[in-house]
């Protein structure tokens, strides 16, 4: 089986206070965390990030957080079915 991953996000993301409401994971999210102090819950468990700190989830997981920070968001899909003029990237 062959992965063809699509990047559907890259981008900077910077938040001097944020919050999150619960949602569901629908594709693969990377986020590397460059400074701040974030917590996020990932299917009941908190996991507090800090500088330089890589955080994975997959469809299906249910998250939020809370927090300041600054960090690079990278969103893929595997499943094939989105097309390449679907990609957001963004670096400011």
């Amino acid at each position: 089986m062959l992965l063809d991953p699509k990047v559907l996000e890259c981008m900077y993301f910077k938040a001097k206070s944020s919050s999150e409401d619960k949602r569901t994971v629908v594709n693969y999210e990377f986020d590397l965390y460059l400074d701040g102090n974030r917590e996020i819950n990932i299917d009941g468990a908190d996991y507090p990030n800090t500088e330089h700190c890589l955080i994975f989830r997959k469809p299906g997981q249910i998250t939020s957080g809370t927090g300041n920070y600054n960090m690079y968001i990278l969103t893929l899909d595997f499943s094939g079915s989105v097309s390449n003029d679907k990609t957001l990237c963004f670096f400011g």
